[in-house]
């Protein structure tokens, strides 16, 4: 009768031992995980400073926006005879552009209307959609990487400086 009293204290010894070693391990393993992670560089701790703004980027042009300017952009057969861009499509989307709320603060909103600025040949256009692009682009908001055209913003302003000088060319300047 003693011996099962004893059996009894010590069968519950290894179960209260064993109900604080799993959550002990487990512990142990996660903290090891975190301290490998960070070590191997999978696992990164970011803070924010006092001074720093998070920049939250608005999307007005969606991916379905951005869907339409890539299909009405792309050169294709459109009237059985040539290979173009569809004009009327683009000149919509423009419209539609320009009336969407919160459409300068969004890159790829603005990175369409550069682009449809420069294939109008509007300079002035072009160029507001690029100063609000370079703005945006300067607090790390950038327009979808999906957008056909899409270039490095430093040719943006080529584009522009082109356009004009062709067409004071055109005009005989």
């Amino acid at each position: 009768m003693i011996k099962d009293s004893e059996t009894n204290k010590i069968e519950k010894t290894k179960k209260s031992n064993i109900f604080w070693i799993v959550p002990l391990v487990i512990v142990i393993l996660m903290v090891a995980a975190v301290v490998i992670g960070i070590f191997f560089g999978r696992l990164t701790i970011v803070t924010k400073q006092s001074s720093q703004k998070i920049a939250l980027n608005t999307i007005v042009c969606d991916a379905a926006i951005v869907s339409r300017y890539n299909d009405a952009m792309y050169f294709k057969f459109r009237d059985g005879k040539t290979e173009s861009i569809d004009t009327e499509a683009i000149k919509n989307l423009e419209k539609e552009i320009r009336v969407k709320n919160n459409s300068d603060k969004d890159p790829t909103c603005q990175t369409i209307l550069f682009f449809t600025a420069i294939y109008f040949k509007e300079a002035e256009k072009a160029q507001t959609a690029l100063d609000i692009i370079s703005k945006l682009h300067s607090q790390y908001v950038f327009a979808d990487s999906n957008l056909r055209n899409s270039q490095s913003l430093f040719t943006f302003q080529d584009q522009i400086d082109n356009l004009t000088s062709n067409v004071k060319g055109e005009l005989g300047d």
